[in-house]
């Protein structure tokens, strides 16, 4: 079983960022200042974006030919990385986003400095078996 325990790399690719950890690795798009998408892949490269179920994307999908009336596609929220002791964070207008380093793992707090979500650090991505 793999387990992201911690981060190896970040890179800031302006539209998305990128995080490799000692198991998987995530490409994080800021979709508005309300929305976060977090995609997760244990492969060696992420998968082709398919997906029948979103209707607001800020990347290209296999699918947006087939879904052009019900799919929107936004320019995504620029991403403004900077580094604090013992996370990476990221924000928008509504969220604070910490990549915690070691152990890997997410907290989101919203505008007012309320945590709203938060990983369970030693356990908080792992691949199924």
């Amino acid at each position: 079983m793999k387990v992201c325990g911690k981060i190896l790399e970040v890179h800031n690719y302006g539209d998305f960022l990128y995080v490799k950890t000692d198991a998987g690795q995530f490409m994080i798009y800021l979709v508005d200042n309300d929305t976060v998408r977090f995609r997760c892949t244990f492969n060696e490269e992420f998968s082709k974006e398919r997906s029948y179920a979103l209707v607001k994307t800020a990347w290209a999908d296999e699918l947006d030919g087939l879904l052009k009336a019900e799919r929107r596609r936004v320019a995504p929220v620029p991403v403004v990385l900077d580094e604090a002791e013992g996370y990476w964070r990221v924000k928008t207008d509504s969220l604070e986003i910490r990549l915690c380093k070691d152990p890997f793992g997410i907290e989101i707090y919203n505008a007012g400095g309320e945590l709203i979500y938060e990983d369970l650090k030693e356990r908080s991505f792992m691949e199924d078996s």
